[in-house]
């Protein structure tokens, strides 16, 4: 630092103040770099070629030269990014430009010698990496990494260019003849900017100095003092410039707001500078519908229609289908400007449906903007829809393999059976032919399922159809087309047949050469033949039988009958009596099997899925880095400095105790230590109580460290952290079918296809939390504090003593309604009863506590980020740690176009098929953030949606089609900190799709995350708990 300062290569923060853990700014970099090697600045006015570099910014003409010169192409999209932080591998790269634009060879680089860390380097930085790191230009931490996303500090930046000048001096391209700089080296400070604690700017005698003060409004915020024509190097902290409902937008020189002033231009003079802020808009929650799930058939709604309402009733109620079902006309009375509204006949069971309403309409005793209700009605399972006969059943057996493209699956599953055909060998092939549909299956054959009570979700039915067969038994398939889907189901006729006189008795035979040819020509059209008919008379259809067609005036005047027995050369139809409503329910289906997280997940999978994010984030470093980050917040905490005899481990030359101020001017977190690695934890449960939902998939990460540091009196300072971040999905299925009909002679209902739905439901649940203690060790209590730390890393006791923790951490914070923190307080004394009388028990564990000076300090720390206008020293101590933390999650990001991805792991894949309805998901756990981000101490987040998915098939075109909706109100609750602008995204992405015998042909799919979504400004708290009610938003 001395060298760069001495050589004109750096200039200080400040009077005397260097600031070595500052970051450096791309503009910054570059400008050193123009500095080194002599750059004439004059050649290179006004000549900026990016729309963020302004002509006049002191760094503009060094920018022009490295474009010139090849040194930086800038960010894309006509930027340069002035303000960005550089990282270690960005400087790699300019200074490698650098030496080549100075025709400067580099050493060949050595691939056998790579940091440890080498493949997390960008592609195009990895040859300038390692060119310098080969040169001994570049140096790693003391595990041989490079980091190279690690934001560069002005320490790194000195120290490696004070290499690279003394290489251009050493091969002549400069030289120094005296040395610049005498004056007296600033002084150096642990952070990003600001003076020697206990020093005033300016103390220094023989220097002419100049004041700035930076004011908002009238108010005047701060005042600094800066070297004259030397830049004054730091602005105002985010402590100071706080200000409660306003982002703040930076400093201009004039009350006009219209020149800025940047901490970096040379001060000539005494300066008054000016605030410049964005409000921020408030949110307003919109409640503009509501939710009713398993509701009645005969549900009605009570609406009031205003004085000014514009629009007539029958306008003014639109009822959309959101599962494909057949139109339901509205009925409604009407009292006084209340309107009762129901559906004609009732709502069908097991539909879902949404009621808007027209402006001056409303929901009696609904806020006035509340136009929506969307709901569903109850259905009894029940599972009357039928395969058709046709079907072949195949079962996979270990010696059947399947082909598809150059690839051999042991077993098929519905997604594979995509537009590439496939083959398998099968000792009856002789049997198949072509157009035949085949269902695999692997244990219990699909006609003899029990649905309604088990998923089969291990034991695929794949339908394909046959294209073809070979003389050495290879059997080729492929996909079921819209003709093949029209066949999948047994669909009943229903025969018009004449009779003299409508029988009486619940059973009888009939011909079918009494069919009413005319009438069944309606219904089939050109097929609606008497020899065409004859062949298509099979057990389970159904016949309507009535005197003549003008004689069809009710119900009552048609006896209708289901086929028992069929006789094709006699014609002779049995039947027994039915009714209207047995024929249109005949192909009713409705099942909601259970899924569990054991069902979409096997071990194997779940060892994997593990494995796979354990080695993500340990590669990444992040683990260590946050703990250390986290750990030197807690040492800055009122807690911290105020626990029980923590002055007696800090004193001053004099060997006096030092005041509470005293020690928090110290950089203690700096000095503690891991006491051993930190431990990470990666968790994948799909059972027990540490479940959110009863059958959900949990992906749970924790983090967990000890720091310590010594005292002169032997004893020691203990800081026992745990953080850990959950992500929890679980899925719900129904499928649901129902006969599509329609209506001949006014009366008689005839099959003419099949209406089958999925409905996806998908919980997410998110919550992150952490906690701190803090404990005193003296000498003499070292065999004390090795209980506690055994306990700790008991397997039996330790998970139990952080979920106590955890569970006090919710009172203390007094989280929840009182119902709320009544049960916390019933979980707390079972958890504690649930640890071995003789491992330690609640008032050992407290004497142990008080006996180390054990403080937790997880509230503390929240009440450390509460900054108001008066806010004390902490806050601006704590806001460089916050910025450090903030940039170690930053280094485990990828960019994107728009958000970044701190993880995106998957969580699993499922499929099932239910009586021909594929259904395949896929679920990854995601963060995603803009930039950077540093999480607060908790958050908790639920919400529930439900994606139906519905097909016809039959008589007439098939279509398809996709809907949402709510399932439950969202819940969002959370405690946030934020530096600068923060945008944030977690929980699950789903890919969904759903078809007929496949998942991937005929089918309708939706890919949707879900999860909470947060964009902060300014640097502040957020404490926030939020109810959205169903199908609702929040709106600025």
């Amino acid at each position: 630092m001395e060298y760069a300062y001495r050589h004109n290569l750096f200039n200080g923060t400040g009077i005397r103040t260097f600031a070595p853990l500052g970051t450096i700014t791309r503009a910054m970099f570059v400008t050193v770099l123009g500095r080194m090697v002599g750059v004439d600045i004059s050649k290179y006015q006004n000549k900026s070629t990016f729309s963020d570099v302004d002509n006049d910014a002191y760094y503009a003409p060094y920018v022009a030269w490295a474009v010139e010169n090849g040194i930086t192409t800038g960010t894309g999209n006509g930027l340069f990014s002035p303000d960005e932080p550089v990282n270690r591998e960005q400087m790699a790269v300019f200074m490698v430009r650098l030496f080549e634009a100075l025709g400067i060879s580099l050493s060949e680089t050595d691939e056998t010698d790579l940091p440890k860390d080498f493949d997390s380097i960008s592609d195009y930085a990895k040859e300038a990496v390692l060119k310098l790191w080969n040169g001994g230009m570049f140096q790693g931490d003391s595990k041989g990494r490079f980091n190279p996303k690690n934001n560069a500090t002005r320490a790194e930046c000195a120290s490696f260019l004070m290499r690279i000048d003394e290489l251009l001096v050493q091969i002549g391209y400069k030289k120094y003849v005296t040395e610049e700089k005498q004056e007296e080296k600033p002084v150096v400070i642990i952070g990003g900017g600001g003076t020697n604690p206990g020093q005033e700017p300016g103390e220094e005698p023989g220097e002419e100095t100049y004041t700035v003060t930076f004011k908002d409004g009238s108010r005047v915020v701060d005042t600094l003092t800066a070297v004259k024509d030397q830049p004054l190097g730091t602005v105002p902290g985010a402590d100071k410039t706080a200000k409660q409902n306003a982002i703040f937008v930076g400093w201009f020189k004039d009350p006009g707001l219209t020149e800025p002033f940047y901490y970096d231009y040379p001060v000539t003079e005494d300066l008054t500078v000016y605030a410049k802020y964005t409000e921020l808009q408030s949110e307003t929650l919109n409640i503009t519908s509501f939710a009713q799930l398993d509701q009645g058939p005969d549900l009605s709604f009570e609406i009031v229609r205003s004085e000014d309402a514009g629009t007539l009733p029958e306008d003014a109620f639109t009822l959309i289908r959101k599962d494909g079902s057949d139109p339901i006309p509205l009925t409604w009375t009407v009292n006084g400007n209340v309107y009762t509204v129901s559906a004609v006949g009732g709502f069908k069971e097991g539909s879902s449906y949404e009621l808007t309403l027209a402006d001056g309409y409303s929901f009696k005793d609904k806020p006035e903007t509340v136009r929506t209700a969307s709901f569903s009605i109850a259905k009894e399972e029940v599972k009357n829809l039928e395969m058709s006969d046709g079907i072949i059943y195949i079962r996979d057996t270990d010696e059947l393999d399947y082909v598809i493209g150059e690839k051999v699956y042991e077993v098929l599953v519905p997604s594979l059976v995509s537009t590439k055909n496939g083959t398998f060998v099968y000792e009856y092939a002789d049997t198949l032919n072509v157009n035949d549909i085949i269902c695999f299956y692997i244990n219990t054959k699909p006609t003899d399922r029990d649905y309604m009570n088990f998923s089969y979700h291990d034991d695929p039915e794949v339908y394909v159809k046959v294209l073809g067969v070979s003389g050495d038994n290879t059997v080729t398939f492929g996909p079921l087309g819209d003709d093949e889907m029209a066949v999948l189901y047994k669909i009943p006729d229903n025969f018009p047949i004449i009779v003299p006189t409508l029988p009486t008795e619940d059973t009888g035979v009939v011909n079918i050469n009494q069919l009413d040819v005319d009438t069944y020509i309606m219904i089939m059209g050109a097929d609606g033949t008497l020899e065409k008919a004859k062949d298509r008379v099979n057990v389970g259809d159904f016949i309507s039988l009535y005197v003549s067609p003008d004689s069809v005036t009710d119900e009552d005047s048609v006896y209708f009958g289901e086929v028992t027995g069929y006789n094709k050369d006699t014609g002779e139809i049995s039947y027994k009596r039915t009714t209207k409503e047995a024929i249109e329910s005949s192909m009713d289906l409705y099942v909601t099997p259970d899924i569990t997280g054991d069902d979409l997940i096997s071990p194997e999978e779940k060892a994997l899925i593990e494995e796979q994010l354990y080695a993500q984030i340990k590669k990444s470093g992040f683990a260590e880095d946050a703990a250390f980050l986290l750990a030197d917040m807690a040492a800055k905490t009122k807690g911290f400095r105020e626990l029980d005899g923590i002055q007696v481990f800090f004193k001053d030359e004099n060997g006096n105790p030092l005041s509470y101020e005293e020690i928090e001017l110290l950089n203690i977190g700096k000095s503690f230590e891991l006491s051993d690695d930190v431990e990470l934890t990666v968790e994948l449960i799909t059972k027990g109580d540490r479940l959110h939902f009863k059958d959900g998939v949990q992906l749970a990460v924790g983090i967990d460290a000890e720091f310590e540091t010594e005292t002169e009196d032997e004893g020691k300072i203990v800081i026992h952290l745990s953080a850990a971040f959950t992500e929890e999905v679980a899925l719900g299925v129904n499928v649901k079918g129902d006969l599509v009909w329609k209506k001949i002679l006014f009366f008689i209902p005839v099959p003419i296809g099949v209406s089958v739905s999925s409905s996806i439901d998908i919980k997410n649940f998110s919550a992150v939390s952490f906690n701190i203690n803090i404990y005193t060790v003296e000498k003499e209590e070292e065999s004390t504090w090795e209980k506690v730390k055994g306990l700790l890393e008991d397997t039996q006791v330790g998970p139990i003593l952080k979920q106590i923790e955890e569970v006090q951490n919710k009172i203390d914070q007094a989280k929840g309604t009182a119902e709320q923190l009544a049960g916390y307080y019933s979980d707390l004394e079972a958890l504690w009863n649930s640890i071995p009388s003789d491992k330690t028990d609640k008032e050992e564990w407290k004497q142990l506590g008080e006996t180390l000076g054990k403080t937790n300090i997880t509230k503390d720390l929240l009440e450390l980020m509460d900054l108001s206008l008066d806010t004390e020293l902490e806050a601006g101590l704590y806001a460089q740690s916050i910025r450090e933390l903030m940039e170690k999650y930053s280094e485990m990001l990828q960019t994107e176009t728009d958000w970044v991805k701190l993880v995106d792991q998957k969580m699993f894949g499922a499929e099932l098929c239910i009586l021909g309805v594929a259904i395949s998901t896929s679920v990854n756990f995601v963060v995603r953030a803009d930039v950077n981000i540093a999480m607060g101490s908790s958050l908790e987040y639920e919400v529930g949606k439900r994606y139906i998915f519905w097909f016809k098939i039959g008589l007439f075109k098939p279509s398809a089609g996709t809907e949402t909706m709510d399932l439950m109100d969202e819940h969002f609750a959370f405690q946030f900190y934020v530096m600068g602008k923060i945008g944030m995204k977690m929980g699950i992405a789903a890919s969904i799709e759903v078809g007929i015998g496949s998942s991937k042909l005929a089918s309708v799919g939706i890919t949707a995350e879900m999860g909470p979504y947060i964009k902060l400004y300014g640097f502040f708290v957020y404490e926030y708990e939020k109810l959205r009610p169903a199908n609702n938003y929040l709106a600025p």
